[in-house]
């Protein structure tokens, strides 16, 4: 019984520091998306820009 003990502790710690790690790389991976959605969507918007530029220019 004493001795099963320490194990499940370094088991359940071990598994603790896992949880841990796996939030921190889930909530890296929400902010890189996230990032990624915001540079495309300026892209974008720059891109509508210059084509909405472009046909004002040509109406003109």
């Amino acid at each position: 019984m004493g001795m099963t003990l320490p194990a499940e502790k370094g088991m359940d710690s071990r598994l603790q520091s896992t949880v841990k790690c796996g939030g921190i790389m889930k909530n890296t991976g929400i902010v890189v998306v996230i990032v990624l959605l915001w540079l495309g969507c300026f892209q974008l918007g720059q891109i509508i820009g210059q084509v909405f530029n472009g046909l004002i220019s040509t109406v003109r």
